[in-house]
């Protein structure tokens, strides 16, 4: 059978059977509609909480893009730079360098095999399937 061909009450308990179609089914529901349902109450605090750690992470690369261009802004001013072309090309390399480590390089390197070893991660977590409601609430969210 595929889920999406039965009908609200089966996908019900086909989710409340076998909880890797939780989120098929919640899915489906309006936000409203899932909060009050008892099989998605925790899958819509797991979702909200990945949501609200994503927004955390863009605000925080954001900042420290904007925090970063600005000491180096002030820190450029302070060398002796014999033309101001010279000024802003060490002011664009300097910049571009950190954006391209801070946007690029590091969330590669955070989300890669070696990371998950140098943390610690477990042998389920790195063995898992993506795209289940586990990656979802680990991995997904980041």
């Amino acid at each position: 059978e595929y889920f999406d061909t039965l009908t609200t009450d089966e996908q019900r308990d086909a989710a409340e059977e076998d909880e890797d179609l939780i989120h098929c089914y919640c899915n489906e529901l309006s936000e409203s509609a899932a909060a009050s349902d008892s099989v998605c109450v925790e899958y819509e605090r797991a979702r909200q909480l990945a949501t609200l750690l994503m927004f955390l992470a863009a605000f925080t690369t954001m900042f420290t893009n904007f925090a970063v261009e600005a000491i180096i802004v002030r820190m450029v001013k302070h060398e002796k730079h014999h033309s101001k072309d010279n000024l802003q090309s060490s002011l664009f390399t300097r910049v571009l360098a950190l954006k391209v480590i801070n946007l690029g390089i590091l969330p590669l390197l955070f989300s890669s095999q070696f990371a998950l070893d140098l943390y610690g991660s477990d042998a389920e977590l790195v063995a898992q399937n993506d795209f289940t409601t586990v990656w979802y609430e680990t991995v997904g969210s980041t």
